[in-house]
């Protein structure tokens, strides 16, 4: 009986130490599992996350130099430059008083192919457009600011004969005061001029209907950008340049009817800077936005443009 006793009490002992191990066991499975889906939910979370600020960020374009060439006219004041898809070169204007000139240069050789006089006034020529085979320039300059009215001058590439044509003209004015302005851009979709104002703080933006011959400026907001000096819109309405303080910049455009909200709330796509030359200007060219920046060099006094290609995104 004796024997007993001691076995069934044995018998207890272990099945207690078993069910105590297997507790423990249990417990530190259920422990472990738990620290491995915390750790497994936070990286999962912390990988969305990221993921959500890599699309919230703009990608980046990079661009591969492949042409530099120097124009072969001594100007340095030259104020816009576009791109002719129909005739494959470049238009640049210049902002000389009473010399209402186009320059159209060959892109490989910088050589002046053409050099045709507009049959109208060039108080300051400070902004040009081109789209289907129609250039826009814009008479907008007025640093000391005594002009009661600007003017859009508009070209069709087709009525240029023998180094001549005779322009339309679009005469606008301010709601209040006079402006000092470098830089328009005429966008197709929206029929509609849109003028930058050239500030040492900002810029202010103004509007109006390309449909019109006369009218009143429309303002339509303000960019925080120092002195702006061009503006461009690439052909598939993607993409917005502007050179201002002497830096290039190009934003993605998300909505074709809003160009303006990009540049305070986005990030550039492509930015670059000039420390010893200035950016006089820049244009896009070609089916795949690449970029033509004109930059003078004041120490050699040269002015040259580059070509840059686009390589792709990042």
């Amino acid at each position: 009986m004796y024997d007993y006793d001691i076995y069934i009490s044995l018998r207890k002992q272990v099945n207690l130490s078993i069910h105590y191990n297997n507790t423990y066991y249990r417990t530190k499975l259920k422990y472990s599992l738990y620290i491995i889906i915390t750790i497994s939910l936070g990286l999962n979370l912390f990988s969305c996350k990221s993921i959500e600020n890599k699309n919230e960020l703009p990608k980046k374009i990079t661009y591969k130099t492949i042409h530099k060439q120097e124009l072969d006219f001594k100007k340095k004041n030259v104020t816009g430059m576009v791109y002719s898809e129909n005739l494959k070169s470049f238009w640049i204007q210049t902002k000389s008083e009473n010399e209402p000139y186009l320059f159209l240069i060959n892109p490989k050789t910088g050589k002046t192919k053409d050099k045709i006089f507009v049959r109208s006034t060039s108080f300051g020529w400070q902004g040009i457009s081109n789209y289907e085979n129609t250039l826009h320039i814009g008479d907008i300059g007025d640093p000391k600011r005594k002009r009661k009215s600007i003017q859009v001058y508009s070209i069709a590439e087709g009525d240029i004969k023998d180094q001549f044509t005779v322009p339309s003209i679009k005469t606008f004015s301010y709601p209040r005061g006079k402006k000092d302005a470098k830089a328009m851009v005429y966008h197709p979709k929206l029929k509609q001029f849109f003028i930058f104002t050239y500030g040492a703080k900002k810029s202010e933006v103004y509007s109006i209907s390309s449909k019109l011959d006369k009218g009143t400026l429309k303002k339509v907001g303000e960019v925080n950008l120092q002195k702006v000096t061009d503006v461009q819109l690439s052909s598939d309405f993607s993409e917005l340049l502007i050179v201002a303080n002497n830096e290039v910049k190009v934003f993605s455009i998300k909505s074709e009817k809003d160009i303006l909200s990009v540049i305070d709330t986005g990030m550039p796509i492509f930015q670059k800077r000039l420390n010893n030359c200035v950016f006089q200007s820049g244009c896009f060219y070609g089916h795949k936005n690449d970029l033509c920046l004109l930059v003078y060099n004041p120490i050699q006094n040269k002015t040259f443009y580059t070509l840059e290609q686009k390589e792709g995104y990042y």
